[in-house]
């Protein structure tokens, strides 16, 4: 059998090809994807550099471990690195010899050459580093600072450098040699003390044993310290700490393309699997007639699947090698992984290829097993018969499996915006809802095409002669052909409107509620560079006559749903919550609806949530901050609308110590504009942040968070476009190229070559046609279920309709199927009539 399936192959290749090229597609979008979620989770390959001369470095880990109820231990990355105990501290010190290091935040204004973005250190960490001093000496005093990485020009320069307490002038003592990963500016040990009390890590010398007896004697919590040796301290290094949280962003955009990915590579090589069987019927038949059992071709066939499988996922896995390092650089340079992110072939990223592989294979063969059992059905006789023409158009296995899975998407869209309305806005579940939708529209494909083939067709054939019925005829009949090429169609377009309509909704959702809270504010104060607005700032600005400020730290807190929240549903896991903290609660430039409770009772002790956590005014909730440190807090105010963008509050003192990002500044009735604005402006001169109008503010981060979304959603519509272009060309150039008797018998009956042409075009187009409409009813469904999950957490809730990218996906696929249709037409009709009846399929 095995050898009867390779001969098959090699003889009838052109009607594998098809199925040859969507899975060796497949399978190499899902190698790209699995290389590159590999190089993520894989040890990037870097020896220590912050710490390369530490014999041992003590921090605590950034991660939050929790024991629930129902899921046991549980780990969440957090945001900041929780600094070291001072009893810790002393504890070590006491047993051996330590060096402690502080890392905050800091700005180098004019004179400057170099980066203006520091991150401040004590100057004896720097001798770990591998700091070399290349013009001036260490500093001496509280006044002096070594720059590192500067131009030698600098030493004995006067610079004013923003710092964590406000501006301050310093004497360039010496410059170091650059490093490489990072910005430094060093401080004497008493000047960085003072200005960062906490210690981020301990560098520790001597013996380990009696280091590893204090950290022993450590009470386990939901925070744990650890001993950082050889290779581990890498972990501790800046970029790593830095580029941690991006590698998070990226696993999650990695594992959305993944999904999209292997979505439309199983369906699609399904749908051609399914139309390369359907047009070998006569050939089946004749193998029945000849004595070929059921058993015996459903064996043919798994072993042509099989032959077939392997040498198309062989192939994609080496498209996927070549493809991993570019999309790795792709993801670098947008700002979507770290600069230094790359592909690298480890055990780990052979494990990913070989995966794929046997993924391909299998989709392969389980493509072909329900057309294997309906081949297995095919009666002898039908060797004699006209067996071009369908019997039935899908199958009942397919029919059902599709309702199935459609039921499950809607239901799952229901029971979200019945019980968890703030899943919907999130994009991994939105993918989810569209992925089920969309699936169980493709697996009735077969059924529904031939129903839409028939209505839309309808009004058209009435009067219009022979070739509109001819039209009717080959789209209603050629029911699987038309699946096949449609399918593509649906997958694109409706990734496309889902996505976009779904991101666009959400981001104007937030851009909205942002903009209501910055609404009362005619001034946004922001930073110049990524340090934050210092403290000193924050009470010059508050200081201008006639106006009313706030000032808003941005910070994540952390929790575990209660029952309220429906835990058993959403997972007793912990998880991450925006969060800003505000200075005064009671000021009049910041603009919150109010549901129930008072801002004015927001207090180092309670909290402000939005309507998604499902509190009630005085429900106590157990958090943890930024840095995994506990707290419980009582709900003060629960607001009326709630995106998960921010819309929780807290007091500075909960927040930690992270410094502002914002200032929300609003006139006072009877305030000259013109003064203030000038008076604002002198205020915050030379201190490093700038005044925008709260309008300009709010347009610039609704134009950040488009361009992101832009980028992410393109990179998945691309994969989706691509490999739907290639599913259509290939299915229109197998199926045109199996009705060359179809189109002399339409040359011998009269039918001019124009006229046959037309007549193919236009089937091309319907069928375009057909996939539109079916993408339109599941983006209908996925959008509709959406837009009532957000209804409940935001009055009047966007639902954003997007036409421009999806109308160009359907012109792109409506030109892929005229010139795949056309094309090889017009080369079959350059034969006169008898050549083309005479040729062989």
């Amino acid at each position: 059998m095995l050898t009867l399936a390779l001969m098959t192959l090699r003889t009838r290749w052109t009607a594998f090809a098809s199925a040859f090229v969507a899975l060796a597609l497949g399978v190499g979008l899902l190698a790209t994807m699995g290389l590159v979620v590999a190089a993520t989770a894989d040890d990037d390959g870097r020896t220590p550099l912050r710490f390369a001369d530490a014999p041992m470095v003590v921090r605590v880990a950034p991660d939050l471990r929790v024991t629930s109820p129902l899921s046991g231990t549980n780990t969440q990355e957090l945001d900041l690195v929780p600094p070291l105990r001072a009893d810790l501290v002393a504890g070590l010190a006491a047993v051996a010899p330590v060096v402690a290091d502080r890392n905050f935040a800091t700005r180098l204004h004019a004179p400057l050459t170099g980066p203006a973005d520091r991150v401040g250190h004590p100057w004896s960490t720097a001798r770990y580093g591998r700091y070399a001093l290349t013009a001036g000496q260490e500093p001496a005093g509280a006044d002096r600072v070594v720059v590192g990485g500067g131009d030698p020009a600098l030493t004995g320069t006067v610079v004013t450098v923003s710092t964590p307490s406000g501006p301050r002038t310093y004497t360039v003592s010496g410059v170091t040699a650059p490093v490489g990963f990072e910005h430094a500016l060093f401080f004497t040990d008493a000047e960085a003390e003072r200005l960062s009390p906490a210690v981020d890590a301990l560098i520790v010398s001597g013996p380990t044993a009696p280091v590893r007896a204090v950290l022993a004697a450590e009470h386990p919590g939901a925070t744990r310290v650890e001993l950082l040796t050889g290779i581990a301290r890498a972990s501790a290094d800046p970029g790593t700490l830095r580029d941690h949280s991006k590698m998070i962003g990226t696993q999650t955009l990695l594992g959305v393309a993944g999904g999209v990915a292997a979505f439309v590579a199983i369906l699609v090589v399904a749908s051609t699997f399914a139309y390369a069987v359907a047009q070998r019927r006569r050939e089946l038949a004749l193998l029945r007639a000849l004595g070929g059992t059921p058993r015996q071709l459903r064996r043919l066939l798994l072993a042509e699947a099989a032959a077939l499988g392997l040498a198309a996922s062989v192939a994609g896995s080496a498209l996927g090698v070549l493809g991993g390092p570019l999309l790795a650089d792709w993801l670098a340079s947008n700002d979507f992984a770290p600069a230094w992110f790359a592909v690298r072939f480890s055990p780990l990223s052979i494990v990913a290829l070989l995966v794929a592989l046997l993924i391909g294979w299998a989709v392969a063969l389980l493509a072909v097993v329900a057309a294997s059992v309906r081949a297995g059905r095919i009666r002898p006789i039908e060797a004699l018969h006209e067996a071009t023409v369908e019997r039935r158009s899908g199958s009942r296995i397919r029919s059902s499996a599709g309702v199935l899975v459609l039921g499950c998407g809607i239901a799952a869209l229901a029971g979200v915006a019945g019980l968890l309305p703030q899943l919907a806005f999130d994009l991994g579940n939105i993918m989810s809802f569209t992925l089920l939708i969309t699936g169980g529209v493709v697996l009735l494909a077969p059924l529904l095409a031939r129903v839409l083939a028939a209505v839309l067709t309808r009004p058209f054939t009435l009067g219009r002669g022979a070739g509109a019925m001819l039209v009717r005829a080959n789209t209603v009949t050629a029911g699987t052909r038309t699946a096949a090429t449609a399918t593509p169609v649906l997958a694109s377009v409706a990734l496309a409107a889902c996505l976009l309509g779904a991101t666009g909704s959400v981001d104007a959702a937030h851009t909205r509620e942002l903009r209501a809270q910055a609404s009362a504010a005619d001034f946004v104060v922001v930073p110049e560079g990524a340090a934050g607005l210092d403290r000193e700032l924050v009470d010059r600005v508050r200081a201008v006559p006639g106006t009313d400020a706030v000032a808003l730290t941005p910070t994540t807190v952390y929790t575990i749903p209660t029952p309220r929240t429906t835990a058993l549903l959403e997972g007793d896991v912990v998880r991450p919550y925006a969060a800003q903290a505000i200075d005064t609660a009671g000021s009049t430039a910041l603009h919150l609806s109010v549901e129930a409770g008072s801002m004015a009772d927001l207090r180092d002790d309670t909290i402000v949530v939005d309507r998604g956590w499902n509190r009630r005014v005085g429900d106590r909730i157990a958090l943890w901050r930024a840095d995994g440190s506990p707290l419980s807090l009582r709900v003060a105010a629960v607001l009326t609308e709630g995106t998960g963008n921010g819309g929780v509050f807290l007091t500075p003192t909960t927040a930690g110590t992270t410094r502002p990002a914002r200032m929300y500044v609003a006139l006072r009735p009877g305030t000259d504009r013109g003064t203030a604005a000038a008076a604002l402006t002198e205020a915050i001169r030379g201190q490093g942040a700038r005044e925008v109008t709260s309008k300009d503010w709010t347009t610039a981060v609704q134009r950040d968070i488009a361009r992101q979304n832009r980028l992410g959603i393109g990179l998945l519509l691309t994969i989706a476009l691509v490999y739907s272009g290639i599913a259509i060309a290939n299915t229109l150039l197998m199926a045109t190229a199996v009705r060359t008797r179809e189109l002399a018998l339409l040359r011998l009956a009269g039918v001019t070559r124009r006229q046959v042409l037309r007549l193919l075009a236009t089937e091309a187009l319907l069928i375009t046609a057909i996939g539109v409409v079916l993408a339109t009813a599941a983006t209908s469904l996925v959008l509709t279920g959406l837009h009532a999950a957000w209804g409940r957490l935001v009055q009047d809730a966007p639902l954003i309709l997007p036409w421009t990218t999806p109308a160009g996906i359907t012109a792109a696929c409506a030109l892929i199927a005229l010139l795949s249709t056309v094309l090889p037409a017009q080369a079959l009709l350059r034969h006169r009539p008898i050549e083309l009846a005479a040729t062989r399929e």
